[in-house]
């Protein structure tokens, strides 16, 4: 399986269950060099986003007060390093991903690879 469809079924995995930060989207992928992550995540994240099933959030994780980023507003975040480091996050506030419904089913259907 190559590395963008490894980071894809990771988002999804991670999607179908709450908000997660983007910086989760790289961690979640050891078989990546650790150099390569980011860019792994940003990239299958870009595609999730093009494709449906996944919307980016803005927002507070403890109170769940999170709000969608429009859709063409994200390219600038996954390329701003800031909005990949948790340490960087004001006032508690971070860009996360969660997924759509259709993306719910794609994961839940086992089809999360590439359409």
């Amino acid at each position: 399986m190559d590395h963008i469809a490894t980071a894809r079924q990771a988002i999804l995995d991670l999607g179908s269950e709450d908000y997660y930060h983007i910086a989760d989207a790289a961690a979640y992928l050891p078989a990546v060099q650790p150099e390569e992550r980011r860019d792994v995540a940003r990239q299958a994240l870009l595609e999730l986003l093009e494709e449906g099933l996944i919307q980016v959030f803005f927002g507070r994780f403890a109170t769940n007060e999170m709000s969608a980023v429009p859709t063409d507003q994200v390219p600038a975040i996954l390329n701003n390093p800031a909005a990949w480091d948790p340490a960087a996050d004001v006032d508690d506030q971070c860009y996360c991903f969660a997924n759509t419904d259709r993306g719910d089913t794609a994961y839940h259907s086992g089809h999360a690879g590439r359409p």
